[in-house]
């Protein structure tokens, strides 16, 4: 009896655990990729070309930029669209315009880039930056090194959390290939099996589940820190509530052995 309960015990340690660690992955998992979304979405990579470019050879330029698979948005902007929008931004400088008698603002192609292509920047920007046609190339370094790590923390979280699951996983495929050998041996019925086996079953997901919303209560009093409050969607809870079950499915077989 005592052992009994010890292992019972174990069924929901582990299962608490399962369901803080698996819960605060996801969530770590789901902000991560809601930063690298709003990020990437806000950079852009500025082309200036020549004043004196040609129609037909900024129209080149253009399709040749479109053509590139690296980039998602080519959007062409004037010299006089740019100043209006420096304008808007600093009304001091319409009087330095003025001044100066002429536009100083060069015309851009605005790019939009996928996040794939924002770490080989290093390998595809000298290409552009050696068109004739373009004179400078800009863009916010610290932002797409910000996005470049967001985007690592992601890919690292979801790893974890997939080798995380593929253990439990493992583990009940284990199970099932030595429950099939029951046939051959004396031992309960498959439903007295399960029958026996259902409550801990219950006690892994209830303790996952408590671990789950253990995890949202340490995270709720400091969500205004984040300007971004994702929770993980139902399937991938309903999935970590499921682990904690085949938790205590797998400690119920090794305890029943």
């Amino acid at each position: 009896m005592e052992r009994f309960l010890s292992t019972r015990v174990w069924v929901v340690a582990v299962a608490l655990v399962c369901g803080i660690v698996g819960e605060a992955l996801l969530f770590v998992r789901h902000q991560c990729f809601q930063i690298e979304s709003y990020l990437l979405e806000d950079f852009r990579i500025v082309i200036f070309v020549s004043d004196s470019i040609s129609e037909n050879a900024l129209k080149i330029l253009g399709d040749r930029l479109q053509a590139m698979p690296m980039l998602e948005q080519v959007r062409y902007v004037s010299a006089q669209a740019s100043l209006e929008k420096l304008e808007g931004n600093h009304s001091t400088l319409k009087q330095a315009v003025l001044l100066l008698g002429r536009n100083p603002v060069l015309p851009s192609f605005e790019v939009k880039v996928s996040a794939d292509a924002l770490g080989s920047l290093a390998d595809w920007l000298p290409g552009i930056r050696m068109i004739p046609e373009v004179q400078d190339v800009r863009y916010k370094a610290l932002q797409a090194d910000a996005i470049l790590q967001v985007r690592f923390y992601e890919r690292f979280v979801g790893l974890a959390t997939s080798l995380c699951l593929s253990v439990v996983l493992i583990a009940s495929v284990v199970l099932l290939w030595r429950m099939a050998a029951w046939p051959a041996r004396p031992g309960p019925a498959v439903a007295t099996y399960f029958q026996e086996a259902l409550p801990w079953i219950l006690s892994g997901i209830g303790a996952t589940l408590l671990g789950m919303g253990f995890c949202f209560l340490i995270a709720y009093p400091i969500r205004y820190l984040s300007p971004f409050w994702v929770w993980p969607p139902f399937p991938q809870q309903l999935v970590l509530a499921g682990t904690g079950g085949l938790w205590g499915w797998i400690i119920f077989w090794s305890h029943k052995k």
